[in-house]
C-alpha cells in the first residue's frame, strides 16, 4: 500500500520483463518515474487544480498498479537507485 510520504516505488517482474514505477506528489503536481530495472527510466510529471485532485490520481495509480501485479520496491533497490539517478539529473 503507498506510504505516507505520498511516493509509491514498485516494481513488477515476470518471465518477461522487470520494471520499475515510481510516483511522488508534490503540492499539486506529481511525477511518475518508469522504466526498466537498471536504467534511468522516464520521467513525465503532471499538474492538477489543487492538491486533492493530485492526492486522488496518486491513490488511484498506485492501486492500478498493484492490481496488475507491481510490488513495493525495498529501499535501495534498483528502482531506489533509478529514481535517486533521475532526481540528479
Amino acid at each position: 500500500m503507498p506510504n505516507l510520504r505520498n511516493e509509491c516505488s514498485l516494481i513488477f517482474s515476470d518471465g518477461k520483463s522487470s520494471k520499475f514505477w515510481t510516483l511522488v506528489v508534490e503540492g499539486t503536481s506529481h511525477t511518475t518515474t518508469f522504466g526498466r530495472l537498471g536504467t534511468a527510466g522516464r520521467t513525465h510529471t503532471k499538474n492538477f487544480p489543487s492538491e486533492d485532485l493530485a492526492l486522488t490520481a496518486y491513490h488511484r495509480l498506485c492501486l492500478e498498479k498493484l492490481r496488475k501485479g507491481y510490488v513495493e520496491a525495498v529501499p535501495g533497490s534498483a528502482t531506489e537507485t533509478a529514481a535517486a539517478a533521475t532526481e540528479s539529473t
